[in-house]
């Protein structure tokens, strides 16, 4: 394969690798939104427990409160809790896929760059809700880690070119 098609091949990966991370960082928000809301929903329900039959229950709507039947606002709440444990099953089969393919995808993109040009230093890591390269050190992932991953990259590229121009150097015809 020339170094040409292995730069666009990398390029390519590495883009759609990126694409996958931002997913799962999307997912992973839409998810603790999904979460937060089961939480709050789950505290009204156990307030309407609370209520007395000649308790009064309001709804507010716009900047209005209209009053709603207690049987009525149970429902509506018990509806919303079957909605949101709906979407946090469908979201978590999300997160899975993604969580799949972005591996699939990293692994692709290792199957392009030689073994020798990642650093025993440095580690490839995925996860919610960015991958990057980080010191194998116990430091927090912080916003370097990025530019990290794509220095270590890059100079895995350079050292491709740097090891392909010397054996054509050597050999005139290519080969």
């Amino acid at each position: 394969m020339s170094l040409l098609a292995l730069q666009e091949k990398f390029q390519t990966a590495s883009r759609d690798f990126q694409k996958l991370q931002a997913d799962l960082s999307n997912a992973v928000e839409a998810r603790q939104r999904l979460d937060a809301q089961l939480s709050e929903n789950e505290m009204v329900k156990k307030e309407f427990a609370l209520l007395k039959p000649e308790n009064e229950v309001y709804k507010q709507i716009g900047p209005v409160l209209v009053k709603q039947e207690q049987a009525e606002a149970k429902s509506n709440v018990d509806t919303r809790l079957e909605f949101i444990r709906g979407e946090i099953k469908r979201m978590e089969a999300q997160l899975k896929d993604i969580e799949t393919k972005s591996e699939k995808k990293k692994q692709e993109v290792r199957l392009i760059l030689p073994p020798e040009s990642f650093s025993s230093k440095y580690t490839l890591i995925s996860g919610p809700p960015i991958s990057a390269c980080r010191d194998t050190n116990d430091y927090p992932a912080t916003a370097n880690a990025k530019p990290i991953a794509a220095i270590l990259l890059l100079n895995s590229l350079k050292t491709i070119l740097q090891r392909d121009c010397k054996r054509r150097s050597r050999d005139p015809n290519g080969r």
